[in-house]
């Protein structure tokens, strides 16, 4: 139960644009009809369910259409940057030598640059995807991840040694099976919960500073 519970909340969360606008949709139409049946001049008062009902589709029906536009528009957006992303990251690594670069080397500069830009515009699931890209190209341990926003993306059974997640945004991210073993968690928005779901902590600076054992 508490998991359909969190993942029906997480589902919410990643339309929140939506669900908001659907919502205000439905509180102005409802207003407008509650403002109707005290105003003689809207000819509504003395009118049947079916009748408010008829006006409360017409006045939601182009609101919602609207919001339910811009949502594809983000997620369009969305799904395009992701794909600009992943062929970028393409060409530094097949044309610029990324994976061989040295750690001060500009491509690599290049690389952080546009992965953390990337991150804060996507949503959990093409975080998710991106995550999946860096770790199947070996970038895991050459591009900085810190600072870098994967809030709820799925990490599960991830191999992050090596990574640099200081100051990250790990917020509901599904670390349930990773390996964490030595890194630098400092200052990561991540809870003790979820570290605990880790396959192994061992030699993990904490966000609070200890170093897990």
């Amino acid at each position: 139960m508490q998991r359909r519970f969190s993942m029906w909340w997480t589902s919410i969360l990643r339309h929140r644009a939506l669900s908001e606008g659907i919502a205000i949709a439905l509180v102005v139409s409802i207003a407008a009809i509650v403002a109707g049946y005290h105003m003689d001049w809207t000819g509504f008062q003395g009118r049947t369910l079916w009748d408010w009902l008829y006006l409360l589709g017409v006045l939601a029906i182009p609101i919602v259409v609207g919001v339910g536009t811009a949502w594809i528009s983000t997620e369009q957006a969305r799904e395009a940057a992701l794909h600009g992303y992943l062929d970028k990251m393409a060409d530094l690594l097949l044309s610029e030598n990324l994976r061989q670069s040295k750690t001060n080397a500009e491509v690599r500069a290049v690389a952080r640059t546009r992965t953390w830009t990337i991150l804060r515009l996507l949503d959990p699931g093409r975080r998710s995807i991106l995550f999946a890209f860096l770790a199947e190209s070996d970038l895991i341990n050459i591009i900085d991840l810190s600072k870098a926003n994967f809030s709820g993306a799925d990490l599960s059974g991830a191999d992050l040694r090596g990574a640099d997640l200081s100051a990250a945004n790990l917020s509901s991210a599904n670390l349930r099976g990773a390996n964490l073993d030595g890194l630098n968690l400092l200052a990561t928005n991540v809870t003790m919960a979820q570290l605990l779901q880790a396959k192994s902590l061992e030699g993990t600076i904490m966000p609070n500073k200890s170093r897990s054992s």
